[in-house]
Formats: C-alpha cells, sequence, structure tokens
C-alpha cells in the first residue's frame, strides 16, 4: 500500500490506548530493519528523518525508499519530517512524498509559535499530510537544535488547549520531562501533567525523547494519551554497537554486508521489542 497520513493511525491509536512506534532512520538498513519488524509484528508504522538525515541523503531517495518499502509491506506506514525549524525544507519534503511533518517553532514565543504552526497546517493540510508541532521546549540536542536542561519548559495544559485550537495542529509534542538521547538517570516525567493535557486537546500526544525511559513509565505514559513514541539513540547506539562488534573480531573486514548484516538485525531485534511496549502489534488493521 502506498504511504500514509499517520493522522488515522494516530487517532486510532489514542481511541486505543497504545502507542505507534516511530523509529529515526539514517540509512537504508535501519529503514528495511524497522518495516520487517513492523511486517512481522503487524504494526503501523512512523519512519521518522532528522533535518540533518535529510540534508545527507536527500528528501527525494528517502521517501523513495520509503514508498518502496510501504508498497512491498502491505502494512500503513507513514514518513515523518522531525524537528524542522525551515519551512522551505518542509515545503520539499511535501513534495518528495512526505506524510507528516513537524514544525518546531517552540524556542520562539507562544504567539509566533502559533503563526508558524498554523501556516504549515494550512500547506499540509492541503496536501493530506499529517502535522505535529511542540509546546514547552523538550531537553537535549536533536541534530543542532540544543536545550539545555535548565531552559526546559513544561507545557501547559491550558496553552496546549488554545494552541490546538489557535493552530489546528493534528498531532501536539507537548514538554512533560522528557529529554533527547539517553538519561543520565531516571527522567522525571509528569504523568499528572499528561492526564491534564490529555483531558483538555482531543488530537493525539507525542512522547519525545523515547530512548531510555523505563518500561513501567512508557507504559503509564500510553496509558494516560500518549499515541505516538520517538525512538532514535537507542535505534543509532544497536546499529553502531552491532558494526563495532564485528570490527573488534574482524579488524580486516571489508565487506560492508558483513557488518551492515548484524546491525540490521539489531536494530529489527530492538524495533520488535518497542512495538510491544508501545502496545502496537496486531494493530495495523485499525489505521487502514
Amino acid at each position: 500500500m502506498p504511504l500514509v497520513s499517520s493522522t488515522p493511525m494516530l487517532r486510532a491509536a489514542r481511541q486505543g490506548k497504545y502507542a505507534v512506534a516511530a523509529f529515526n532512520v539514517h540509512t537504508l538498513e535501519m529503514l528495511q530493519a524497522v518495516v520487517e519488524a513492523a511486517v512481522e509484528t503487524e504494526s503501523p508504522l512512523i519512519l521518522q528523518t532528522t533535518v540533518g538525515t535529510v540534508k545527507h541523503l536527500g528528501e527525494d531517495y528517502i521517501a523513495a525508499a520509503a514508498k518502496t518499502a510501504a508498497d512491498r509491506s502491505g502494512i500503513p506506514i507513514a514518513l515523518h519530517l522531525d524537528h524542522c525549524t525551515d519551512f522551505d525544507l518542509i515545503v520539499r519534503c511535501i513534495r518528495a512524498g512526505y506524510t507528516s511533518v513537524m514544525i518546531d517553532a517552540s524556542m520562539h514565543p507562544y504567539s509566533e509559535n502559533v503563526s508558524r504552526t498554523r501556516r504549515v497546517v494550512e500547506l499540509a493540510q492541503a496536501a493530506g499530510v499529517n502535522v505535529e508541532a511542540e509546546l514547552g521546549k523538550v531537553g537535549g540536542v536533536e541534530d543542532d537544535i540544543v536545550v539545555d536542561e535548565r531552559d526546559a519548559l513544561l507545557a501547559d495544559p491550558n496553552e496546549c488547549r488554545r494552541f490546538v485550537a489557535e493552530t489546528g495542529v493534528p498531532t501536539l509534542a507537548p514538554a512533560i520531562g522528557t529529554a533527547h538521547g539517553i538519561y543520565k538517570g531516571d527522567p522525571n516525567i509528569d504523568f499528572t501533567r499528561i492526564e491534564r493535557i490529555a483531558a483538555l486537546v482531543d488530537v493525539p500526544l507525542v512522547l519525545h525523547g523515547g530512548s531510555g525511559i523505563p518500561a513501567e513509565q512508557v507504559r503509564r505514559a500510553v496509558s494516560l494519551g500518549m499515541a505516538k513514541m520517538n525512538i532514535a539513540t537507542e535505534l543509532r547506539i544497536a546499529f553502531s554497537d552491532a558494526i563495532k562488534d564485528v570490527f573488534a573480531a574482524h579488524p580486516d573486514e571489508n565487506d560492508p554486508r558483513k557488518y551492515m548484516v548484524p546491525a540490521k538485525e539489531a536494530v529489527k531485534r530492538l524495533a520488535i521489542e518497542k512495538m510491544h511496549l508501545c502496545g502496537c502489534p496486531g494493530k495495523a488493521g485499525d489505521a487502514r
């Protein structure tokens, strides 16, 4: 089937009290691995690329690979541009075939965030593309966007309600205490805040900084209304560690297939684990 907008799959996830796992991929092998995991578990899937990955590979190459994967898989797959601040790049990705985009204007004052998000929503709606926006600031590093932990501001529930009403954004990523990257200690997630936001807005909520969150905390966040969980850093580590292991055992190896295959398998195993954690196996039919 063709690539689909993530809006219906995320609405179904919120209603069904599970989350769709969204994986940041940087190579063809990573993309293939998470797609194979989704097919085996019959899970809906969101493929994600950062702005840096788009600049590295090209939005047309990425979209072509994702379209091929979707056509072969028979499951609902969306292609999402993560944490983008550049309106022109969002336009290029939509034209290339992306079915979901994130406009990240969270570093701006509230009114500016609203105006920038509304502009993208108007563009995307005409193309049948999902839009994600952020309110508050998620700490950590995402490509070249750096938010110091001291500057990470949690989203105000009432402001979330206003923001959704004023922008029409179909998916919201509120800052609730998570961070990008691997946590130094246990994450300080504000579950009461998630519950309050979910009670005030009817759009699917997105959990950023999903790498390394303890399983019981993920399950609780999902039960309270988080319908999408982003996984990036853990995937990169699994991929890289598998390659390092090959070279540790065979330092003279020069056949990429000999280290890319184990790396792909490591990513696939992790993806399956995360899908089960999100509760999305067997839910592919919900988004069709």
